[in-house]
This record gives structure tokens, C-alpha cells and sequence, in this order.
């Protein structure tokens, strides 16, 4: 086995003619699978020398082997190290060229494009930014109530520091309306009337009790059922404007409570005008799908807008008096004749007989007859007044009127009545005289048991203005209740929630909510209806329930700016014609496809519509579409198939331009409109935009590359799951998992967001990724996708710098090692990360002499 003589060594002959003795190219190129740079080169400049001068020698050219010199300057060898020099520069291109051939070896994006096409993949050519805009209608009185927002409306957005302005356009047409622009939560409620109450809240802060005095409680459900109790404590309170008032000393039958039924639907309808009547005999007591009410007030012929303002505004109390509710009773007086002597201290001349003294007539004005013959002592209600249903009251008590209520109180009996009817008169009886009030009630209830000298009366009943109570709870899972009645309202539709969160306080957070279900509530409360909304997906976050508010004047809008332009005539006598717009970038928007994103780009010839296709290869001739190809500085071009029909400037486009992170702005940054249409006031985006994605770079195009022949646009194995989320717009990284719950299996799905950016699943491009998925995956195996969640460590080291080196520079190199060695990029879902490779890491810095690795610890939110 012969040696390759190394071209470096010279042989000891001085000239040097001998030097070569064999040739030293070609060299054997042998590169195993699995390298990131491969060698190529079948020889280099100083082997080309070599290997030539070796030849020269040999017998191969005899006629050279006279020549012994091997000096630069002699002109043989020099246009020999010219050759050499030449070779050297090829072989050098001719590395650089195979390089470019494979896929891990690529350093230029145009080779890896051109890998891409013989596979069928398309480079990624960027998705534009979305954010839900929310609209805000004007209030001024003479404003419409509703204003039309057309598709296409053209938002700007305020640029900050080294910022441009950056154009967002609606993606459809919807409807605002004022009673939409900032709407509360139901933040209250009534309180509930009855006889088992131990304390009530009421409005005001003078409210004339004290404890001892005597409340009455009358059941809504049922006036019968009435408690009187005394009062035990009144506190008020200065900041909420309102009064506690505990009572105690229940002293009739406790009370019961009417359940409220739900009606799904509305039946047995009759035409109806609208009206408060006609609104409580419908929706009282009742719950509906807002699809239903929709249907009944268009047969009703019901204006939606009346029907809600009438709703909404607080009812005034029906003409006379009001018979339930709680009671303060502000008078206290005595039954006629509670202060009479007692019957049996009286003189017997004026009790049942005349008194005889013997030789002297002491009363003979009518023997048959006494003054006082009964006796009063033990006399009762219903013993001492005319009819069976009156009570004479100790003095004249005007403001006991009618529809009011009485309280008897003695004996240990405690009785309410109604008040029927109030008359003044004169009375003279039990040796007293006085004007008195008759009272008429509607029933005489123990009247037979009630002494008029134990009783004492209570009346001039003073109806309570009860305070609505607070909903002191925290806002959280995926229903709401609103302040009132907002019709129109509908499934499908985004809104946007703000307030304050529970667990950062001050801190006022918004998300997007998808509604899933609208129910109009009837049964909540007398004479109000309330909407309530049901969500696709429950509140991210949890809210101070009196902080939020809910505009449903939301829709989405996407990054870019439309563009109309003519693009140029058609040829027949051309093929595929080829032209350029001229306003790039062109915007690609998130969808519901494999690839994740839908071009914005509408192209008309002679007015009719052709149609986009990723390539033109197998179409036949005839057929009206057309590809759109991206060179490298991003410049579109519109390839046609077949031929256009010949015409002057009868190729069109519309279009819109705008791509990638330069979409990416803050919230409340959108706010300039274009165009502002009728009765809107302006607009706003609550939320930072989202889902943006430049261009496929060099590196993710060498990595989802190969995904374009691994999933074949179906989902079976957790690997498909996995490439499937990869290569769709707007993502980076996903990874699948198997989970079981009881006996069905099925895949969750962790997604990342491009550069670790963080995914809602409230966005556009989550809820595409997931349609996506359900139309290419099995229908009978259950999927999840969830957002990952970002984990950070933190670490605090002592270093020792080498004395060469400057410490700041030293520190922060090793800062940007750190930063670049564990970025998410670099790292897996999952990976764990050592102290050993933390502290690699650092020792591997330039001028990192040695390194202690003092705290070393994980956080769940970035500091």
C-alpha cells in the first residue's frame, strides 16, 4: 500500500525538481449524513502545485523532465502556480455550491427556496397582524342610536419613538351602537322582603329609628304573610349613604319564598302592543334565548331600541299605597279608654244598682237604671267599639290613613292589619270624653283577645326605600350578567371585557370573549330584564366586578392597506405573463388553511376573477388561475397560466400591503380613523396587536421545510400534531402529548408563538389553528391546544476576571452567552437546565477565569 506523499515536504535535493513524486488531487471527498458544513474540494493551492509539479516529473511528459528548475520567476512555473491559483478558486466556489445543494448545509435563503420548490413548499411569506378595535358611538342627544362601521375601514395607528404609522383595516361590517360603547355589570341586587329577615339596608342615613321601635315585614309573595319585630341596632354608613337597621323578636308565622320558572321559549303568542303591561305579562319570571325575543318583537312589530329603553328605566311606584315591603311604624298610640279608672274603684252608685243609706236617699234619679253598669276592667277590642272590625284610638290620628298598617300590640299577642277606612269623632265613655280616631280594618283578628288597657297600637306605616345590595364576588368564569336589556346582542360576536384585576390591584386588564350563548333573564328581578352572556372560553383573568365594563362595539382588524392597481394588458401571444406589484408587501392574513395564512391579493382579467394556486405545474391550459412567486428582497410577482386575452390594461389587482412584526404595536395605539363614519366618536384598541410573522427566515425555513412531506396536510401520529402546529403561521413551536380520561385517549397540543411570543387563545390565530386541525385530523380522537407557559430561571454567580480583560465587557459577555444559550430558540418544551450547564455556559466566556454559582432558581414570570 503506497503513501500519498505529503506536498509540504521537500525532498533534500536543493532544486527542488524532484519535489511531487506523486500527485496530491484529486483528494477522496467522504462526508458522513448529519453535518452542518461539508468539505468538497478536491484539492487546494498548494496541492494543485504539488500535484502538477509531480507530473512534470513523471514519465507521463518526458519532455518536460528536462526542466530542473523550480523557481517562481521562471515563467513554467509561475503560469504553473497560476493554474493553481485558479483551481483553487474553483474548488473553492464548488464547496460553496454543494453546500447550498443540502439542506443542513445551506447558508443562502434563495437555495433553501429552491429546495423548497422541489418538494411542493412554500415559503412562509409572513402574516399580518391582528387587534380587535373597539368602536365608540356618540351619546350627544339628536346622535343615532346605531351606526354602520363598512368592512375596509381604515384605522392608523400613533406612532411612538423610531415608529412608523402602521395602517389597520376592519375585516368586516358590523353595526355600533351607543348602549354598547362601555356597558356595566349587574353590580346589585334587591333584597328579598321576608318575615324570617334579621337585618335590612336601607338608603339614607336619617331614618328616624331607634332600637325598640317596631318594624313591620310583609312578603311581596303574599301580603298574609306578614312578621313584626323590633329594632335592635341602627348603624348608618357615611360612605355608602345608607343605614343597617338589625331587628330582633320575631313575633308571627316566618315567611316563605315563591320560585321563579323559567320559560325556554315563548309560546302562545297574540299581537300585542307594546307597552309596560305587555312587557311584565311576557318576560316576568321568565328566561329566553335572545334568538326568541329577536323573533317576538319582529311579530310584534316591537322597536328592539323602545323595547330596551323601557326595560332599562327604573319603574316609579304604582299610584297608592304599597302594601309590601318593610314598614317603619312611626306612631304609637293607645285604644280609647286604656286610661280609664278601674271600673271597680268607681262609686257603686254609678255600677250596677243604686246606693241606699239607711234614713237618707243618696241617688234617686232613676232606679232602673246605673250610669256605668258593665264592667271595663277587662274589656277588649272588639267589646269596646262599634262593628266588628273598628278600633278607637286614644286621640285623632290623621296620618293613619287608608292602605296602611296598624299594629296591636298586648297580652302577648301581636297582630297586623290593613287599614280600611280612618274616621274622627267624639266620644264619651269609662268617665272619659276625647275626639278619637275610628279605624276600620280589614279583619279582626284576635280582636276578642286584645285588652284595650294592655294594648298599645302602633301605625303610621312608613314603607322603607330599601338599598340595593352589592355583588361583592369576583368576576370570573365565562358567563356574565349585564345592567340591563341590550338587544341585538348575538351569538359569534367579540367583545371586549376591561376592569380591574383581583390579584394586581390597581392594574387594569382587557381580553377578547367570543359570545357563545345570549339568554334575556326575566326571572332576576320584578319589571327588569337582564342580559346575560355566555363565552366560547372562560375569563383568562379575575376582575372587580363593579370595575368592568363590556364593549361590544368590537371587530377585528388586520395589518395592511388596501391597494387598486392595474398590473398591466394581457398578450395572447405570450405564456405565462408575468407582472409585478408594485406596492409590496403583500398582506397575507391568518386562516383557517395548512398553511395557516390566506393572501390578500384579488386579481381580475377582463373583470373576472381568477384564482390563486400555490403552483402552476399539471394545470391545463384553460384553466383562470394564477401563483404568486416572492423574490428575495420580497417583491410579488403574479404568474398567469396559459395565456391572457389580449387587451389594454385589462389585468387588475387589489390588494392589500403591510406584513410582519412591523404590525406590532402597543394597546391604545390605534386610534386614528381615516374616514370616520357617521356617529362615531372614535376608536380604540384595548389590547397590543398580535399573530404577526415576517417572512420565513433562513433558519425556520431549514427547519419546516422537511414538514411539508411529513404530515400530507392530515393528522394521525403525535408527530403530525406536532408539525402541523409548527408549520402553521404565527407559530414556532408545538409539542404533543397522549392523555387518557377513563377510557377515550386523546392528544393535547402545547403551541409557542414565533420568538416565544405569547399566544391568547382568544385570538384570531389560535382558534384557526384549532378549526384547522379539527378539518385534518381523525373526528372520533379528542384534541386540546393550550398555549405554553413560559418558565424563567434566574441565577446570581461571582466571577473572577482575568486582569487582561475589562470587566464590564467580561460581564456582559457573559450576560448575551447566557441569554443566547438558553433563549427559546435554543431551548425544548420541557428541557431541563443544570447547574453544570449554566455554569459551562459562563466558563466558556473569554476572559472568565473562574465562576461561582451562588442562587440558582426557577420563576414563573419574567423579572
Amino acid at each position: 500500500m503506497s503513501k500519498r506523499h505529503d506536498p509540504a515536504l521537500r525532498d533534500l535535493d536543493e532544486c527542488g525538481c524532484g519535489e511531487g513524486t506523486a500527485a496530491a488531487t484529486p483528494v477522496c471527498v467522504d462526508n458522513p449524513p448529519g453535518l452542518s458544513r461539508i468539505d468538497y474540494r478536491v484539492g487546494t493551492y498548494s496541492r494543485f502545485v504539488a500535484s502538477m509539479q509531480a507530473r512534470m516529473a513523471g514519465k507521463a511528459h518526458p519532455a518536460l523532465a528536462a526542466l530542473r528548475t523550480r523557481a517562481h520567476d521562471d515563467p513554467t512555473i509561475a503560469l504553473l502556480h497560476a493554474c493553481a491559483a485558479v483551481d483553487d478558486v474553483l474548488t473553492f466556489y464548488q464547496e460553496r455550491i454543494a453546500h447550498e445543494a443540502y439542506l443542513r448545509t445551506a447558508t443562502e435563503r434563495l437555495s433553501l427556496v429552491q429546495q423548497a420548490r422541489l418538494l411542493g413548499y412554500k415559503p412562509k411569506p409572513g402574516v399580518a397582524a391582528n387587534v380587535h378595535l373597539a368602536f365608540t358611538v356618540e351619546t350627544t342627544p339628536g346622535s343615532p342610536e346605531s351606526a354602520p362601521v363598512p368592512a375596509s375601514t381604515r384605522v392608523q395607528s400613533i406612532p411612538g419613538p423610531n415608529e412608523l404609522p402602521q395602517t389597520f383595516e376592519t375585516s368586516k361590517a358590523i353595526e355600533v351602537r351607543a348602549a354598547w360603547n362601555a356597558i356595566k355589570l349587574r353590580t346589585s341586587y334587591p333584597q328579598a322582603v321576608t318575615t324570617g329577615m334579621g337585618e335590612v339596608i336601607v338608603n339614607g342615613i336619617e331614618v328616624g329609628l331607634k332600637p325598640g321601635d317596631r318594624v313591620l315585614l310583609v312578603d311581596p309573595a303574599d301580603t298574609t304573610n306578614r312578621a313584626v319585630k323590633r329594632v335592635k341596632k341602627v348603624t348608618p354608613d357615611q360612605a355608602t349613604q345608607t343605614t343597617r337597621i338589625e331587628l330582633g323578636g320575631v313575633v308571627s308565622s316566618p315567611s316563605f319564598l315563591l320560585g321563579l320558572i323559567a320559560s325556554p321559549f315563548i309560546s302562545g303568542i297574540t299581537k300585542q302592543t307594546l307597552s309596560n303591561t305587555a312587557i311584565t305579562g311576557v318576560f316576568k319570571g321568565k328566561v329566553f334565548a335572545q334568538s326568541d325575543i329577536h323573533a317576538f318583537t319582529l311579530i310584534q312589530n316591537w322597536s328592539p331600541f323602545k323595547l330596551a329603553k323601557s326595560v332599562n328605566t327604573p319603574k316609579p311606584p304604582p299610584p297608592g299605597p304599597e302594601l309590601a315591603g318593610v314598614f317603619a311604624m312611626r306612631r304609637r298610640a293607645s285604644v280609647f279608654g286604656h286610661n280609664a279608672p278601674r271600673w271597680a274603684n268607681l262609686p257603686q252608685v254609678v255600677q250596677d244598682k243604686p246606693t241606699l243609706i239607711p234614713g237618707r236617699l243618696i241617688a234617686a234619679a232613676d232606679l232602673s237604671k246605673a250610669q256605668y253598669p258593665d264592667d271595663w276592667d277587662n274589656l277588649t277590642v272588639q267589646q269596646s267599639t262599634p262593628g266588628d272590625r273598628s278600633v278607637d284610638l286614644d286621640n285623632v290620628y290623621s296620618s293613619m290613613v287608608p292602605g296602611g298598617w296598624l299594629i296591636l300590640e298586648g297580652d302577648g299577642v301581636v297582630r297586623s292589619y290593613e287599614i280600611e277606612a280612618n274616621e274622627e269623632l267624639s266620644r264619651s265613655d269609662y268617665t272619659l270624653s276625647a275626639k278619637v280616631t275610628r279605624l276600620t280594618l280589614k279583619s279582626n283578628e284576635q280582636f276578642g283577645t286584645l285588652t284595650i288597657r294592655h294594648m298599645a297600637a302602633f301605625g303610621e306605616s312608613d314603607k322603607l326605600a330599601l338599598a340595593r345590595l352589592p355583588i361583592t364576588d369576583d368576576l370570573t368564569g365565562d358567563e356574565v350578567i349585564l345592567d340591563g336589556y341590550y338587544p341585538g346582542l348575538v351569538a359569534g360576536q367579540p367583545v371586549i371585557l376591561t376592569g380591574e384585576r383581583t390579584d394586581l390591584s390597581g392594574v387594569v386588564d382587557s381580553e377578547v370573549l367570543v359570545i357563545k350563548e345570549v339568554l334575556v333573564d326575566g326571572a332576576l328581578e320584578p319589571d327588569r330584564l337582564y342580559t346575560r352572556l355566555r363565552f366560547e372560553t372562560a375569563l383568562v383573568n379575575t376582575y372587580v366586578c363593579k370595575t368592568v365594563t363590556v364593549n361590544a362595539n368590537t371587530v377585528l382588524a388586520t395589518h395592511g392597506e388596501s391597494k387598486a392597481e392595474v398590473l398591466g394588458g394581457g398578450d395572447a401571444r405570450t405564456d405565462f405573463q408575468l407582472f409585478t406589484l408594485k406596492q409590496p408587501p403583500l398582506t397575507y392574513i391568518s386562516a383557517q388553511t395548512p398553511t395557516g395564512v390566506q393572501s390578500s391579493l384579488e386579481v381580475r382579467v377582463n373583470g373576472v376573477r381568477w384564482d390563486e394556486v400555490p403552483f402552476l405545474y399539471g394545470r391545463e391550459e384553460d384553466e383562470r388561475v394564477y401563483a404568486v412567486i416572492h423574490e428575495e428582497d420580497g417583491t410579488p410577482r403574479v404568474r398567469f397560466n396559459g395565456r391572457l386575452p389580449t387587451g389594454q390594461e385589462n389585468v387588475t389587482a387589489l390588494y392589500r400591503k403591510g406584513i410582519g412584526a412591523a404590525g406590532l404595536v402597543h394597546a391604545d395605539q390605534v386610534t386614528l380613523l381615516a374616514v370616520r363614519p357617521l356617529g362615531v366618536r372614535g376608536v380604540t384598541n384595548p389590547l397590543p396587536s398580535s399573530g404577526a410573522a415576517d417572512p420565513e427566515s433562513r433558519d425556520a425555513l431549514r427547519r419546516n421545510l422537511p414538514l411539508a412531506v411529513l404530515t400530507m396536510e392530515r393528522l394521525v401520529s403525535l408527530r403530525d400534531y406536532e408539525d402541523f402546529a409548527r408549520a402553521f403561521a404565527g407559530f414556532a413551536k408545538a409539542h404533543a402529548t397522549v392523555t387518557v380520561d377513563g377510557e377515550q385517549q386523546g392528544i393535547f397540543v402545547t403551541v409557542a408563538g414565533v420568538a416565544g411570543a405569547e399566544v391568547l387563545e382568544s385570538s384570531t390565530e389560535f382558534s384557526n389553528l384549532v378549526d384547522a386541525m379539527h378539518t385534518f385530523s381523525d373526528p372520533n380522537l379528542p384534541f386540546a391546544v393550550k398555549p405554553y407557559e413560559p418558565i424563567f430561571f434566574q441565577l446570581e454567580a461571582d466571577i473572577v476576571v482575568d486582569d487582561a480583560y475589562l470587566d464590564e465587557a467580561v460581564l456582559a459577555g457573559v450576560e448575551t452567552a447566557l441569554r443566547a444559550a438558553f433563549s427559546f430558540d435554543v431551548q425544548e418544551f420541557g428541557q431541563s437546565v443544570a447547574r453544570s450547564d449554566v455554569i459551562a455556559v459562563i466558563q466558556n466566556v473569554a476572559g472568565v477565569n473562574a465562576v461561582d454559582l451562588n442562587y440558582f432558581f426557577l420563576t414563573t414570570a419574567s423579572t
